[in-house]
């Protein structure tokens, strides 16, 4: 299927609970891996520890051994995984992420940066710059921050996320910063909410595409006129 329509580009999401040791999740492991590799996936998308709204847990050496048991996984299957920060899990910042990072060698090992994430956590754009590189970062997603103050984050990131021209916390600032750092990969778009799950799958998937052109065409252009 994924032939005949002619994606050009593919992931595999999402691999959880990773962390934990028994045969379904080995068995979840082994089905993503060999489905990346078939499918020719770009990467598979990772998930950190998630809680229903912010923690003050951080990643601990068990969690830091398991990752880094997939990542050689990942290596030794010429698969990439991205690992995205989440602003209710144990990751929620480059801050965490970084750490990370710096524990774990693995080329197969990279960050997919979600500006929904992003802006909920509070992360600038300057720490874009001091915390990551850009050979780090192997995704990248546009989704625009409905305000849902009587909501869990939890709830709010798998149901009410908006478009990427109509958020209402700036991301912008993100795609500058990520172009001006050197990304030229896709500009992912992750919406959920309970207006485009009634809307026909074409006309949203169009509705998409033109929002984060918009998007993106504010972002950049003055990037582009200082230039």
């Amino acid at each position: 299927m994924c032939r005949s329509k002619k994606l050009a580009h593919i992931e595999i999401e999402l691999l959880t609970e990773w962390w934990k040791t028994d045969s379904d999740i080995s068995r979840q492991e082994s089905i993503m891996l060999d489905a990346a590799k078939k499918l020719g996936a770009a990467h598979i998308k990772v998930s950190p520890k998630i809680s229903e709204t912010r923690t003050t847990e951080r990643p601990d050496r068990s969690f830091i051994d398991a990752l880094e048991r997939i990542a050689h996984l990942a290596e030794d299957a010429s698969v990439k995984l991205a690992l995205e920060p989440m602003a209710m899990s144990n990751v929620p910042d480059l801050e965490s992420a970084r750490q990370i990072l710096d524990r774990i060698s693995s080329p197969s090992l990279g960050l997919l940066l979600d500006t929904w994430h992003l802006g909920i956590s509070g992360v600038s754009s300057n720490e874009i710059r001091r915390f990551i590189d850009i050979s780090e970062i192997f995704a990248v997603e546009l989704s625009g921050i409905a305000r849902t103050p009587n909501m869990s984050l939890r709830k709010a990131s798998a149901s009410f996320r908006a478009l990427p021209d109509r958020s209402d916390i700036q991301i912008e600032q993100f795609v500058s910063t990520l172009n001006q750092i050197g990304w030229t990969g896709p500009w992912a778009v992750e919406v959920m909410s309970p207006q485009s799950a009634n809307e026909p799958l074409e006309d949203f998937l169009r509705e998409c595409r033109s929002a984060a052109i918009r998007l993106l065409e504010f972002a950049l252009t003055p990037y582009r006129m200082k230039n």
